[in-house]
């Protein structure tokens, strides 16, 4: 329910705002293969539905966009955020994408950034006294919110294949990512307002991964949601039929041997 709920936002976000200037389920595609990268991640974890509440607020920033007076989607985008990180605490790094949101997609409005900061506090004022009127320990759960953050830290034991094709993912998505910067001021003002928006999701994702302690390899239910779009303008847009077709058989072949691989090794 939640990869179904997460794939139909993906196409909603194309289809809604139509940055990529093409309808196209190339995005759900992209995320559910990238997804599928590291087969620890296939369990549930608290981090789907935190991708599900960062989708909305990447959609709601969007949303800002000539809006006239004073934009309060940074208001409901942040409360998307916050509330997200009360399911997978390292969600409250990415509240940093608002304010970015708000220097790409507006002019610096003081009531806007203001109206981000109390969207982000106000789920943890509503939990604190749901917590309070049911007398938890507050003092622990802020503890475990801390490590979860920040503190902890994860013990990642990654297979040879897995890094071999996540190298090659990641040499396709940085030919993607150039192919896109060489055509972004091409493009019509809202779409390369959200382009920017996801190359710095995409930034901020890799540089959390290997800054903060707390977070691990699971961060690909959130970095697949820029590198998606990346991907699926890149394969749209480049030009002849030998080498994207060459590229997506190997990408979905890379992904299938990784697969496969690890099944072989578990049994």
């Amino acid at each position: 329910l939640f990869i179904s709920g997460m794939l139909f936002l993906m196409v909603n976000f194309n289809t809604r705002a139509f940055f990529i200037n093409e309808r196209t389920f190339l995005p759900a595609f992209f995320y559910l293969l990238l997804t599928s990268l590291n087969i620890e991640s296939q369990s549930l974890s608290p981090i789907m539905p935190a991708a599900i509440f960062l989708i909305i607020a990447m959609i709601s920033i969007s949303d800002s966009y000539r809006v006239p007076g004073v934009a309060y989607n940074f208001f409901d985008a942040a409360l998307m955020v916050s509330t997200g990180s009360l399911f997978y605490p390292g969600l409250l790094w990415f509240g940093i994408l608002l304010f970015i949101g708000i220097a790409i997609f507006r002019t610096g409005n003081f009531i806007e950034i203001l109206s981000a900061l109390t969207g982000l506090i106000t789920p943890f004022f509503l939990a604190a006294g749901i917590f309070y009127l049911t007398d938890a320990d507050l003092s622990t759960l802020g503890k475990q919110f801390l490590d979860k953050l920040y503190f902890s830290e994860s013990l990642n034991n990654y297979p040879r294949s897995f890094i071999i094709v996540s190298g090659f993912s990641g040499i396709i998505l940085l030919a993607a990512l150039g192919f896109l910067l060489g055509r972004v001021n091409t493009k019509k003002i809202k779409s390369r307002k959200i382009f920017f928006l996801l190359i710095w999701m995409l930034f901020l994702s890799l540089v959390l991964f290997f800054v903060i302690p707390s977070l691990s390899v699971e961060l690909i239910w959130l970095i697949a949601i820029p590198a998606s779009y990346i991907l699926s303008h890149y394969f749209i847009y480049l030009k002849g039929r030998f080498v994207p077709e060459l590229l997506f058989t190997l990408l979905i072949g890379s992904v299938i041997f990784l697969r496969v691989s690890v099944w072989l090794s578990n049994h």
